[in-house]
């Protein structure tokens, strides 16, 4: 992946969200099934950027993305778009696009585990 996927940072991180609304698992739960809609919606236009190479669009997207995901503590994602939203660190959409389909499938996973109850 590009340089500024910082692996070190966890996919999803509940206890972020829990810190904001508390440990009421039927609010985190539709926090996170908002999240996970909005992701998805974003991520059909992310990749209409992508394809279109239109770096000003991807980061104007990738900074709403930003913010929802660090807010339910999907912290890799979110880093990751706050980069995106820098210009000078996204020079082929291509390179990004993979490294954001990756992310992205992660990110898609850990939420569905936490809402099946597969995760703390």
């Amino acid at each position: 992946m590009p340089h500024f996927v910082n692996d070190d940072l966890p996919v999803l991180d509940v206890n972020v969200l829990r810190a904001l609304v508390g440990s009421d698992d039927d609010i985190l739960s539709e926090v996170v099934r908002e999240y996970q809609k909005s992701l998805s919606n974003m991520s059909v236009s992310l990749r209409a950027g992508f394809s279109a190479g239109d770096l000003k669009e991807v980061a104007a997207l990738a900074h709403k993305l930003k913010s929802a995901s660090r807010t339910v503590g999907a912290l890799r994602l979110g880093e990751f778009c706050g980069e995106l939203e820098r210009p000078a660190a996204v020079t082929s959409a291509a390179e990004v696009s993979v490294a954001f389909e990756q992310l992205l499938a992660n990110t898609e996973h850990a939420v569905s585990d936490f809402l099946s109850g597969r995760a703390p």
